[in-house]
């Protein structure tokens, strides 16, 4: 087994995101869970529950839900595309929209999916080896990919 084919990952895609289609004609654009942006978030979050936290106390739920939402807004999701609202019409990425989303309980599942494509590291991997793929063609022929890591909408 080649170690790197199997593990090896894109540290900079982990932190600038990498796109993840959902369906046809949308998708998100996700760093990797716990990346070093994503831990400062979290760190400056919870903040507020420190000595809650220091004496072994819990950080009650309705803030934890909270807390998760404005660390996946700010430093998880990082953009998407052909996301819609009711009536059809496409909602532009901001940080403020997505934490109004991610805030919403009826979209849970929402949450849950871009939480799972961050947390998955065959997301990384993939990326790492589409773009492997694709230098490794551009030598050949001469030319240059000039892919990008992310792109936001």
């Amino acid at each position: 087994m080649k170690l790197r084919e199997q593990f090896a990952s894109d540290l900079e895609a982990e932190v600038s995101g990498v796109r993840v289609a959902l369906d046809e004609t949308s998708g998100v654009i996700v760093a990797r869970w716990g990346n070093p942006q994503h831990e400062k978030i979290l760190q400056e979050l919870k903040k507020p529950y420190k000595h809650i936290l220091r004496v072994g106390g819990k950080i009650p739920e309705e803030a934890q839900e909270e807390i998760t939402a404005k660390s996946i807004a700010r430093g998880i999701l990082k953009g998407w595309w052909g996301i819609e609202d009711d009536n059809g019409e496409e909602i532009p990425f901001s940080e403020e929209k997505a934490l109004e989303i991610l805030m919403d309980p009826t979209l849970r599942d929402f949450r849950n999916k871009v939480s799972y494509l961050a947390m998955e590291s065959e997301t990384y991997r993939a990326y790492a080896l589409q773009e492997a793929a694709k230098n490794s063609k551009a030598r050949s022929d001469g030319k240059s990919s000039g892919a990008s890591k992310s792109e936001s909408s």
